[in-house]
């Protein structure tokens, strides 16, 4: 594997706190799900009791109607499912773009407390905490 491909644990880099962090927004996602999901499920089935207690459907036609409904909340607990997935992965993405720049500031700082007063930190244009670099870097010029 070539030295600069991304691994797993080239995206957890601090575990713990990306797993707290993976598990709170993948969490409130999913408790949102389940509360929508309870809302959903509560009218439309009282409603479809409603519609079919006052129509003169056949046993059978009521039994196909429950069944709808019962295919309709099965397709949307599975998008439901498919987007608590893409969030969690959203999750990984976004705790790795906070804690990667965190970490290279922590070990250029752990080699700046050992005596090598050259190191500087630099970020990538595009990651976070440009300004925490920038002052860092001018507390070791001075």
């Amino acid at each position: 594997m070539h030295e600069n491909q991304r691994q797993l644990k080239n995206f957890l880099i601090n575990p713990t706190f990306q797993v707290k962090f993976i598990f709170w927004v993948s969490g409130t996602g999913f408790a949102l799900i389940l509360l929508l999901s309870a809302v959903f499920y509560f009218f439309i089935n009282e409603n479809y009791m409603l519609l079919v207690e006052l129509s003169d459907l056949t046993e059978e036609a009521r039994n196909q109607l429950y069944y709808e409904l019962k295919q309709i909340v099965a397709i949307l607990s599975a998008i439901c499912f498919v987007f608590v997935g893409v969030t969690s992965l959203l999750g990984v993405v976004l705790s790795h773009r906070i804690v990667g720049p965190l970490y290279k500031l922590r070990l250029t700082m752990e080699e700046v407390k050992a005596g090598d007063l050259e190191k500087r930190v630099y970020f990538r244009p595009k990651e976070n905490f440009q300004d925490l670099a920038s002052d860092f870097n001018k507390i070791i010029d001075s």
